[in-house]
C-alpha cells in the first residue's frame, strides 16, 4: 500500500471512514482538493479490504507520531479543555 500515492490513499480513507466522517473531513478543503479527491474516488473502482486496513492502519500511525511530537512540545496539551 506504501506504494499508492497521496490523492489514492486519501480517497480510500473516505470512502473508509463513512459518509458522515467523510463529509466533515471535506467541509474542511479547498474546492480544487474536493473536486481532486472526488475524481479520485471516481477511478478508484473495488478497494480490496486489505487496502482498507492498510490505509487505515497507516492514517492511525501517522496520527499517533504526530500526537507524540505534540506531546513533547507541549507536555500539558492534552490536559488543556
Amino acid at each position: 500500500m506504501r506504494n499508492k500515492k497521496g490523492l489514492s490513499k486519501t480517497a480510500i480513507l473516505l470512502l473508509t471512514i463513512g459518509s458522515d466522517a467523510a463529509r466533515q473531513v471535506l467541509s474542511r478543503l479547498s474546492l480544487s482538493e474536493v473536486e481532486a479527491i472526488a475524481m479520485e474516488t471516481a477511478n478508484c473502482g473495488d478497494i480490496l479490504d486489505s487496502e482498507k486496513e492498510s490505509v487505515l492502519k497507516e492514517f492511525y500511525g501517522d496520527f499517533i507520531s504526530k500526537e507524540k511530537v505534540v506531546e513533547k512540545e507541549q507536555p500539558d496539551a492534552r490536559n488543556r479543555p
